[in-house]
């Protein structure tokens, strides 16, 4: 033991030695590593000491040398803390591009913050961090710190670039266990680390150096699944005066139903309430639906960050009484609520996020970060969205859709998927008319539905003031020179939602004309305006994370004395990424233009990248055909 604490002192202290002077002036980073960088990792150096099943001291040493004003992100000091992760020392200086030391960090200096306070009311998060003003480039930002953990229901993964434009010259981690001591890991793009006893002690040690920066390329995947990285996780775990196991699925599912059991217990009165609400209904998924906007009317989301709160619902009768709680809370009530109309449901874990990365499902560990509730029925499972008061009843939209969840049941947790929405479920169906008058103004009127995931991009407007409103409209609508009249939406809070919006605009001078001709676009509301950059190379996959389609049908009245001179013809596209198709068609004193846009949802190689470009280059140009109007007098 005594061995331990003089080791740990003495990393404290060579940390704390190495912060008073530097040895890293700008001028010494490779050349091969300022290609494509902002800011260069000089040294990272990081040690996790497990001293037992629940306690632990975590170390890091960081130099970090930013280049340019993008590289500022990269410099920052940052240390989140709580009562079950408590600072133990900190430190931070500064130095210039010689390596010349300009600023040491006073602890006043260094700010104390609630992480989350601007939505929590009952917290104990809060952060400890540091930003330098630099009045030029580059500079270097050296700190040091260290954690005492006390509860282990995580380890600290190693994750060395954590950033676009961040190149790595040197870092280290260090796992430092008990002998025979159990733990897991999982490695992307890293080998097994080396192994020692040292002092009777067992080491861990990974290593990367000479690491180029990340390029941020279109439609790729998240950095976090291409970058090297160690996953970590206990085997037998103690928080907060519960013991666990990560061994499976099963047995963490067991926890957290440990955690759980007892606390879905409902006052009579709202279970009577609960009964009134579906008296007279016999469809399970309409009960499911009444009793989840009923949920919904009376609650509201606040977060609850405090020790095993962070993962422990509040009991549904605090709920109940106080109209609030956390993801976990909420779906603890919902499921409380069905179950007194004798309706089955499942408290289900998710990382939550439309860019967050994907659940290791080979790899049971604690890597969720939101609760959502799981109804299984005959023919498939309604899955509810707990936290807001708006969400249609069944959506789950691109925050929790398409990705690995913990379900939780009596027998313990199990992995399932929760469903994509496919280019049927997202889609949007426009009808257009425009008027053209003599002088090639029109008078537009359309209505568009969105549904599925479109759906949400649309929704939020509904919930914004009058004048955030039409500031909205007119930022969408990419027409120029249009005077916006009226407008109107309609939400339809399905599993499959739809959005309907109604706009009445005017275009002034949307037909061009020069002497007796008229030039005009027939696709006014739909272009393809975004065409992927055309690289010379491509280092990642091509990820599509939408599918969906687009229908449009719009219709033209001519002014009298006025009929096409030329009309396109009609275009069709199929690639892997997805399919269009156009078609014009003249009628008496009339045109009408149809189109249809399909995109794909998946990932697709590298070398696909130039396939993708050169699909959006043949829509945006079948986009963007005229049509000639000619005037007979």
């Amino acid at each position: 033991m005594m061995r331990s604490f003089l080791i740990a002192f003495f990393l404290i202290v060579h940390h704390l030695a190495v912060l008073a002077s530097s040895d890293y002036p700008a001028s010494a980073i490779p050349e091969e590593l300022k290609k494509q960088a902002d800011a260069v990792v000089r040294a990272q150096e990081e040690t996790f000491n497990i001293r037992s099943i629940d306690a632990a001291t975590y170390t890091i040493h960081r130099v970090v040398t930013v280049l340019n004003k993008n590289g500022e992100k990269h410099a920052p000091l940052v240390v989140g803390y709580d009562p079950q992760h408590k600072i133990k020392s900190i430190q931070c200086n500064v130095y210039d591009a010689r390596g010349e030391l300009i600023k040491k960090v006073k602890n006043k200096e260094i700010e104390d913050v609630s992480a989350i306070s601007s939505f929590s009311i009952y917290e104990d998060n809060r952060i400890k961090y540091y930003i330098y003003d630099a009045p030029s480039y580059p500079y270097t930002v050296e700190y040091s710190y260290e954690l005492e953990f006390d509860g282990l229901l995580f380890y600290p993964d190693w994750n060395p670039v954590d950033g676009f434009g961040l190149a790595v010259e040197q870092a280290t981690y260090a796992l430092v266990t008990p002998p025979n001591f159990p733990i897991r890991y999982q490695l992307q793009d890293l080998s097994e680390p080396t192994k020692a006893v040292e002092e009777g002690q067992q080491w861990y040690r990974w290593a990367l150096s000479h690491q180029s920066a990340y390029e941020k390329e279109a439609y790729q995947p998240a950095l976090g699944s291409l970058t090297p990285r160690v996953y970590l996780a206990p085997t037998d775990f103690y928080f907060e005066g519960y013991s666990g196991n990560f061994s499976s699925w099963k047995q963490f599912g067991e926890w957290i139903g440990q955690l759980n059991e007892g606390r879905d217990q409902l006052p009579e009165s709202t279970q009577q309430k609960v009964k009134q609400l579906i008296d007279g209904l016999s469809d399970t998924t309409e009960m499911i639906r009444v009793l989840y906007e009923y949920m919904q009317s009376k609650t509201r989301y606040v977060s609850i960050q405090l020790g095993i709160g962070g993962y422990q619902p509040f009991d549904a009768a605090t709920v109940d009484r106080l109209g609030y709680g956390d993801c976990k809370a909420l779906s603890n009530y919902m499921k409380a609520i069905l179950a007194a109309a004798d309706i089955d449901s499942r408290y289900t874990l998710v990382h939550a996020g439309a860019y967050g990365d994907k659940v290791l499902a080979d790899f049971p560990s604690m890597q969720f970060n939101h609760a959502i509730l799981g109804v299984p029925l005959t023919q498939d499972t309604v899955w509810l969205e707990c936290t807001s008061q708006t969400n249609p009843f069944g959506h789950l939209s691109d925050f929790t859709d398409a990705r690995n969840v913990l379900i939780i049941e009596k027998e313990g947790g199990k992995l399932v998927h929760t469903p994509a929405y496919s280019t049927q479920d997202n889609q949007q169906i426009r009808n257009t008319t425009v008027v053209l008058d003599e002088s090639g103004n029109g008078q537009l009127s359309t209505q568009t539905q969105y549904t599925g995931q479109l759906y949400d991009d649309i929704a939020y407007i509904t919930r914004l003031s009058e004048q955030e409103q039409k500031q909205a409209v007119n930022e969408q609508v990419s027409i120029p020179n249009f005077r916006l009249q009226s407008y109107e939406y309609q939400l339809a809070k399905d599993r499959i939602p739809v959005a309907t919006e109604k706009l009445a605009l005017q275009l002034d001078r949307y037909a061009s004309v020069s002497g007796k001709r008229w030039f005009f676009c027939p696709n006014v509301m739909s272009q393809v305006e975004s065409i992927p950059a055309n690289t010379e190379t491509r280092q990642h996959d091509v990820l599509l994370r939408y599918a969906y389609t687009e229908t449009d049908t719009t219709v033209f009245t001519l002014p009298e004395q006025v009929y096409p001179e030329f009309i396109p013809e009609s275009t069709e596209i199929h690639s892997t990424f997805g399919s269009y198709y156009n078609h014009y068609s003249v009628e008496q004193g009339k045109v009408v233009y149809t189109r249809t846009f399909v995109q794909h949802k998946g990932v697709f190689p590298a070398s696909s990248y130039p396939e993708l470009v050169e699909f959006y280059q043949k829509v945006s140009k079948a986009d963007r055909q005229q049509i000639v109007l000619q005037k007979s007098t």
